[in-house]
């Protein structure tokens, strides 16, 4: 039994797999383009109207273009964990169906200089320089996964490594300046939205973002 569920917003939609959600994109979009008729309801909040944004029925007209343009820039946070790695499938999956483009993004955290101790004993810390090639090599490889995906499902990718703290704050800072229409992010989450289930970064994301969230556990 699969265990994959979509976070829209501030909504948990269960779909089975992400594959149903995609699949429903895809669907929308061979309807729009007059390859079949309409068989599906998308709507980026999983259900009804009320949020304000616009949804296709099986029984309404033609999608209005309004809902193939609602996405056309995701934003693919990644930490270079096997966790993070879904968060990539899914966005760049998601990229393709609507024919959007990627910007994979990776935050590091502020240097944190040694600290002193009262005795005036230097507690154990790492250089700046030591710290900067660290995180810059794993930054890289991070990274390098979210566009080995982008790259074998033919989806334009950018890549950015920020330094910026804490990582929710440059992950929102980065969507603002690329412009992107939504975050597609994979989470610890074992069951309803909260901080502990989500984990700190997500539910950070969730809560302040101005843009629709795309989560899969």
């Amino acid at each position: 039994m699969h265990r994959e569920q979509l976070d829209l917003g501030a909504f948990a939609v269960p779909v089975g797999v992400v594959d149903q959600a995609v699949d429903s994109v895809e669907r929308v979009l061979r309807a729009v383009h007059g390859k079949q008729d309409l068989h599906c309801v998308f709507s980026p909040f999983g259900g009804g109207n009320s949020s304000g944004w616009p949804t296709v029925s099986a029984s309404g007209p033609r999608p209005s273009p309004q809902v193939i343009d609602m996405f056309k820039h995701i934003l693919v946070p990644t930490d270079g964990s096997k966790l993070a790695a879904k968060g990539i499938k899914v966005g760049v999956r998601l990229a393709k169906a609507l024919g959007a483009k990627v910007t994979g993004v990776y935050v590091i955290l502020p240097y944190v200089p040694p600290v002193y101790g009262e005795m005036g004993v230097v507690l154990p810390g790492t250089a700046l320089e030591e710290y900067r090639k660290f995180s810059q090599k794993a930054a890289h490889k991070a990274l390098a996964a979210v566009e080995r995906e982008a790259k074998a499902a033919g989806v334009s990718c950018a890549l950015q490594a920020v330094y910026d703290a804490p990582t929710w704050r440059g992950i929102l800072a980065t969507a603002r300046k690329r412009k992107c229409d939504a975050i597609a992010m994979a989470t610890h989450g074992q069951g309803g939205i909260s901080g502990l289930l989500l984990g700190s970064v997500t539910s950070r994301v969730l809560a302040h973002s101005k843009i629709p969230v795309v989560v899969t556990r």
